[in-house]
């Protein structure tokens, strides 16, 4: 994997989901990820270790800009970032992809929409396990898990219908990536 032009499509679709968050959103929480996308399409392609880095970082990244709200008092609403929900759940999805990739047509679009909004599933129970149990130990923090866990079901459909322009793309970031396309096994007759 050419792990620079991996920086730079985690650049492009970090900010494209920063972004693009307020735009994308529906109603009063459910806005899409880009990154989540590139993730299951790096774990399609990529080897186990580099799957698995390369997971790991764009959750840290997410967690780096994702802020979970406090209650306050005062007028002003302060917010806290908290380092290790995201993560988990990317390392945690990036796994799943590469246990059922052997099992799945990498090449077709439709295969990346579907391990999206499985992986997203994933990655929202985890989340929202997280900073569930933080919040019951941290009075401040604003977390409702129901109601959070039900918003991030939103979330992974419109990640998944998001996950057709990184489908789109696809064919141009597989060689950009140093990724080759999957061989087909056997001889043709």
């Amino acid at each position: 994997m050419n792990w620079f032009m991996f920086a730079i499509a985690a650049w492009i679709t970090l900010g494209m989901e920063t972004g693009l968050r307020d735009a994308l959103r529906i109603g009063h929480s459910v806005s899409p990820s880009f990154v989540l996308p590139l993730a299951v399409f790096i774990a399609l392609s990529a080897e186990r270790k580099q799957t698995l880095w390369a997971c790991f970082v764009l959750g840290l990244l997410v967690d780096l800009t994702t802020a979970v709200e406090l209650s306050s008092q005062s007028a002003s609403a302060e917010a806290l970032t908290i380092i290790g929900p995201y993560a988990l759940g990317f390392l945690l999805a990036g796994k799943f992809v590469l246990t059922t990739r052997s099992i799945v047509i990498r090449r077709n679009p439709i295969t990346l929409v579907c391990l999206t909004f499985a992986s997203a599933l994933l990655v929202h129970i985890v989340v929202t396990s997280m900073l569930s149990i933080r919040a019951s130990f941290i009075d401040q923090i604003l977390f409702h898990g129901g109601t959070e866990l039900l918003a991030r079901l939103g979330q992974a459909v419109y990640t998944a219908v998001m996950a057709l322009v990184i489908a789109i793309a696809a064919p141009i970031l597989t060689p950009l990536l140093g990724f080759h396309p999957p061989s087909r096994q056997g001889r043709r007759i």
